[in-house]
């Protein structure tokens, strides 16, 4: 394998989740600041799954159609730099609502960095690479939020826009240099073939399974739990760093989850694990909200939990589809969780206004419980032959 291509779309990978979430840990906060409810901190929260939901199938039918993915990567980097700079003129919370739901659609073109990358090895390590990009993914995350904190609290929240502008702008100019074969596998595509994707068991079940991941994360993590932990006296700085450990474990998770859990205890037993490391965090999050160190370190067994689960269900979907339908299966896969995304955060918006963040969790964590139950019943432990690749991050 050419290591330099691999290097390069790291270096994109990075950076474009840096930007997407440089601001998150302010961004709820920041958004009650200028004036908006409960609710519509959902919808803003939401919105980025909401667009994700609209947009992912149909650029999965386009790359599996043409066979050309980097002009998605390219158009998801541009879009960011949108987005960025958008939500630092932003005056008001729909203006917020607006171009956080952008970033959502430069975050449906995953898909398209997801398939191309999976293409630099072979099909029999699918859980490996997967779990390497989504290392990169969390890396981007990780030091995002990390100098998101930082920067919000030396410079002010509005800061954090300009670094997501600038680092979109430098991954929008690497992303001209990620390499694709020329040689591209171009499929027809017809609406039988993509209702048949849609209902096959091996993308159907874990897209289902996930839209409970995603409603869970994007309920606390990367939703509420930032206002939580405000309540609770923590400074902005703190909040970027529940986020950090919480991504530091995410990137942990996500490099074991196939050379280690999938090889060791196949995917079913896996999955569930990470879920019930999930919901051991949603348990906890409201009562340790005074106490930073308890929070930092629920957050990483829930992070933990997180990339476990995210790269096995990427893994079981990427592994059993049809080589001429991947981009078209995980294009489903993420639309079906966006679903999660969008939704989540909404419901628990409405749920916080009416009972409070006490039983938002509550909620949460038995769905954690709920899915991890699901996990084992519905989802086969596959025989997945892992190959180390010596290219690591």
């Amino acid at each position: 394998m050419n290591k330099r291509k691999n290097e390069i779309m790291y270096i994109v990978v990075i950076l474009f989740w840096f930007s997407m979430y440089v601001y998150v840990p302010t961004l709820t906060p920041y958004a009650q600041k200028l004036g908006a409810s409960m609710q519509l901190v959902g919808m803003i929260i939401g919105s980025y799954g909401f667009t994700q939901m609209i947009v992912r199938i149909p650029i999965g039918i386009i790359c599996d159609k043409t066979g050309n993915k980097k002009n998605f990567v390219i158009i998801g980097c541009a879009l960011l730099l949108l987005s960025g700079i958008g939500l630092y003129f932003a005056k008001n919370p729909v203006l917020v609502l607006v171009f956080r739901g952008l970033s959502g659609v430069a975050a449906g073109t995953w898909v398209a960095f997801t398939v191309l990358y999976a293409e630099y090895f072979n099909e029999d390590q699918a859980a490996n690479s997967m779990g390497n990009i989504i290392a990169c993914n969390s890396f981007g995350n990780l030091i995002g939020v990390f100098f998101g904190g930082l920067f919000s609290q030396t410079f002010g929240q509005k800061s954090t826009f300009i670094l997501a502008f600038i680092t979109a702008g430098i991954a929008f100019i690497l992303s001209f240099f990620v390499y694709e074969d020329k040689n591209y596998i171009k499929s027809s595509v017809s609406i039988k073939k993509i209702i048949n994707t849609g209902l096959d068991k091996n993308v159907l079940i874990p897209s289902a399974i996930s839209i409970f991941l995603q409603v869970i994360i994007f309920s606390s993590m990367f939703g509420y739990t930032p206002a939580v932990n405000t309540s609770g006296g923590m400074s902005s700085f703190q909040l970027g760093l529940v986020s950090t450990f919480f991504l530091i474990a995410k990137i942990g998770g996500a490099k074991l989850s196939g050379g280690y859990f999938e090889k060791n205890y196949g995917y079913d037993k896996s999955i569930s694990l990470g879920f019930w490391l999930i919901a051991i965090m949603t348990a906890f999050t409201v009562n340790v909200s005074s106490n930073p160190i308890l929070s930092y370190s629920v957050h990483v067994v829930g992070g933990c939990g997180y990339g476990i689960t995210m790269s096995l269900l990427m893994s079981y979907v990427i592994s059993e589809a049809d080589k001429n339908s991947k981009t078209i299966a995980m294009g489903i896969f993420q639309s079906i969780y966006g679903i999660g995304m969008f939704a989540g955060p909404v419901i628990s918006g409405y749920i916080i206004d009416w009972t409070g963040y006490g039983a938002n969790y509550t909620i949460l964590t038995i769905l954690g419980v709920i899915s991890s139950i699901f996990s084992l019943v519905f989802l086969k432990s596959k025989d997945v032959v892992i190959i180390e690749d010596t290219d690591k991050l």
